[in-house]
């Protein structure tokens, strides 16, 4: 794994800028003061390779300022996956990580915990806790699950409801 110094050695982070640039001319491209990891990998993350290991630039971000590899994930507070400001990046575990997400393309209601009932022609609310699949109640409205929903997760996880 780089070392910081070899990291700092290497890039330059601009930490209001969110953009890592190079200190070094590298063979085959690659010219002092261009952008790295433009292009983005197959999960929407900017990287950067380094003797044939590819690093997310919001993990380098983490591990250029603070000097250590997050333990877990990096969230990025605003979703957006590009903006590698070290404000909008903060430590979280898997599951935090996973409840500051927007709503699944494939859902159909328009809200985070919220799913129509054909049978009973309610709308269901529910969250995952613990691995565990949480009921919170039938509803006359998308509007209201969604509101047992943003309750339960505030509940629990105050920081990313």
């Amino acid at each position: 794994m780089i070392t910081q110094q070899e990291l700092k050695t290497l890039l330059h982070y601009d930490e209001h800028t969110g953009i890592f640039t190079r200190k070094t001319k590298v063979k085959g491209g690659g010219e002092i003061g261009s952008e790295v990891g433009q292009a983005l990998n197959s999960r929407g993350y900017k990287s950067f390779m380094h003797k044939g290991v590819s690093y997310q630039l919001h993990r380098l971000a983490w591990f250029y300022v603070n000097g250590v590899w997050p333990k877990e994930n990096i969230d990025h507070i605003n979703r957006v996956k590009t903006d590698n400001r070290i404000c909008n990046l903060r430590e979280a575990s898997k599951l935090l990580n996973n409840l500051n997400t927007d709503v699944r393309r494939d859902n159909k209601s328009g809200f985070k915990g919220v799913c129509f009932e054909k049978r009973r022609g309610k709308y269901l609310a529910h969250i995952r806790l613990d691995g565990r699949l949480k009921h919170l109640g039938a509803f006359d409205s998308a509007e209201k699950a969604s509101e047992a929903y943003q309750s339960a997760l505030a509940k629990r996880m105050m920081e990313f409801s």
